[in-house]
C-alpha cells in the first residue's frame, strides 16, 4: 500500500488548490471514468486525495498515511 499512499500524497498540492465548486466536478469526473471502464485501483489515489482534502476542510482533520 505504500505505493498507493505515495500516489495519494503526490496529488495533495493539486487537490488542495481546488475550490469548493471544483469538488463536485472532480467527483463526477471520477464517476464517469469508472463508468467508462477505468479500474477502481487507478481511481483510488485521486478519490482518496479528494476525501482527505474534504476532511481537512470540513472537520479540520487530515487522514494519517497508514
Amino acid at each position: 500500500m505504500r505505493g498507493t499512499v505515495a500516489r495519494i500524497n503526490a496529488l495533495e498540492n493539486e487537490i488542495s488548490g481546488l475550490s469548493a465548486a471544483d469538488f463536485p466536478e472532480k467527483t463526477n469526473s471520477l464517476r464517469e471514468r469508472c463508468r467508462q471502464g477505468e479500474k477502481l485501483d487507478s481511481l483510488l489515489p485521486e478519490a482518496f486525495a479528494l476525501v482527505r482534502e474534504a476532511s481537512k476542510r470540513t472537520v479540520n482533520m487530515r487522514h494519517f498515511d497508514v
